[in-house]
């Protein structure tokens, strides 16, 4: 084999490897992005639920005051 094909056959793994590591470092990205946004949609969303119903999300938080009675009682 001479230098020439050795040298062409690195650079086509290499950017292989360069291909895959740009589409997990892709997948990262957006996975952090979904996660970041879905905290940001509860975090709003029991916001405005102890704001509405006056308790805080850390003693009823999954809508248990539909079991336990009112939130004020």
């Amino acid at each position: 084999m001479n230098a020439l094909f050795l040298g062409q056959q690195a650079n086509t793994r290499l950017y292989e490897y360069e291909y895959a590591f740009h589409n997990i470092s892709q997948w990262v990205r957006d996975f952090h992005r979904e996660c970041c946004g879905m905290a940001a949609i509860f975090l709003i969303h029991f916001r405005r639920k102890k704001q509405r119903y006056g308790f805080s999300s850390v003693e009823k938080p999954f809508g248990l005051h539909v079991l336990n009675g009112p939130a004020n009682s």
